[in-house]
């Protein structure tokens, strides 16, 4: 589970406490607006297992990692655990686990670790934020009031609408998107607040996307090269192929057989027969009859 609490008697500075206050949140949620260039490639999270019982000093777990790496694996580190060479990081990850002794080593990238979770952010939204105050209309500030519910893709302060910002903004749900915004900022020990409102314009479900690509067209020794299938404006039209030409003679050969004959014209029904005349009208203006 990702809300466990470790023991914090390790990793706690020399000389402070923790304090606990009663009614703290349990969670609160802050997006990032970019991800950060990679700069620990090399680096690793070993987890052991099962993990002894009796005590554990670190510089004694450190030894044995080193043992196994260096001396069992023949892999150079620089510190526990950062290799000496990214690819050995990628060897010790992908081939884990790693029997060693009575206990088996595993380990996994520096950031894909026991607090590591998917998050799926499916609806783009459009939010009208009232009262965000005018000094602070810069990409630093609506980063930061979308912080914790969501992430800004664009946004628009129009100059004719001091009131009101527009930001388009990527978030997990729209319960998720609050009524109000409380914006604070300080300098020393008093402060400043602004309340902002923020409604939902307009919201899009992401996760659609467009067909599979089509498969590729057979070519048949011998057979004449495909022609366009678009013309004009882009809609796509009857191309002058032979599959096509002959089409179209079949539509000139049955609007002159409905033109001359009322029963033909019963049989296919009046509205096809008009449709027919649209299209033969459409390819002869295109020069295809």
């Amino acid at each position: 589970m990702a809300f466990q609490r470790a023991h914090l008697g390790p990793f706690k500075p020399r000389g402070m406490h923790v304090e606990e206050v009663p009614n703290w949140p349990t969670m609160v949620r802050l997006v990032a607006e970019r991800r950060p260039r990679p700069r620990n490639e090399d680096l690793a999270i070993v987890t052991i297992s099962p993990i002894p019982s009796n005590p554990l000093h670190f510089p004694t777990v450190e030894e044995v990692v080193r043992e196994l790496l260096e001396e069992h694996k023949g892999i150079q580190v620089k510190e526990v655990v950062r290799f000496e060479h990214d690819r050995d990081r990628d060897r010790m990850v992908l081939e884990s686990t790693h029997p060693y002794g009575r206990v088996n080593f595993t380990f996994v990238r520096h950031n894909q670790g026991r607090n590591w979770r998917r998050v799926n952010f499916n609806q783009d939204c459009w939010l009208m934020l009232l009262g965000f105050p005018n000094d602070y209309w810069e990409q630093e500030y609506v980063d930061t009031i979308m912080g914790p519910f969501g992430k800004a893709i664009n946004w628009d302060g129009d100059e004719t609408h001091l009131t009101r910002i527009i930001v388009k903004a990527r978030v997990i749900s729209l319960e998720s998107v609050p009524h109000f915004i409380v914006f604070s900022n300080t300098e020393g020990f008093d402060g400043e607040s602004w309340t902002i409102q923020c409604e939902i314009l307009q919201h899009e479900h992401l996760g659609g996307g467009p067909s599979d690509e089509d498969p590729m067209p057979v070519q048949v020794e011998g057979q004449e090269p495909p022609q366009f299938d678009f013309f004009g404006l882009g809609q796509q039209i009857l191309g002058p192929t032979l599959h096509n030409r002959n089409l179209i003679k079949l539509q000139t050969y049955l609007l002159k057989m409905f033109r001359n004959n009322r029963r033909v014209t019963g049989l296919l029904g009046l509205k096809n027969c008009r449709l027919l005349v649209k299209v033969w009208q459409l390819n002869k203006r295109f020069g295809l009859v």
